[in-house]
């Protein structure tokens, strides 16, 4: 069945789920500021003893991400959910190609 959480909100589904994976630029930030209703939705999550994921596409690595987060006035307890496709990428590196020469190509 099909939700339309514009109208219904998060809270109508969050007690079905246990996880959720939630965007970080523009849903939880705008690069300024932290958009406060995102801060209380993950707040309420936490509080039904549900957990998140909040993920990005930066090229950085999650220290990277939770420091720009730690700026913008971000709780650390919601910072420890970043996690960063540099981070993947790095994960990756380390356990594939570490012993490995590579060059990376840079327009």
């Amino acid at each position: 069945m099909t939700k339309n959480l514009d109208i219904e909100g998060l809270s109508s589904i969050v007690d079905s789920y246990q996880l959720f994976y939630v965007d970080l630029w523009g849903v939880v930030h705008n690069g300024v500021s932290l958009h406060d209703k995102a801060i209380k939705t993950l707040k309420e999550i936490s509080k039904k003893g549900k957990d998140y994921v909040l993920l990005t596409n930066a090229p950085r690595p999650n220290h990277a991400v939770k420091s720009f987060l730690e700026k913008l006035g971000m709780e650390k307890e919601i910072r420890d959910h970043v996690f960063s496709s540099g981070e993947a990428a790095l994960v990756y590196l380390k356990k594939n190609l570490l012993n490995k020469s590579f060059f990376m190509l840079v327009q």
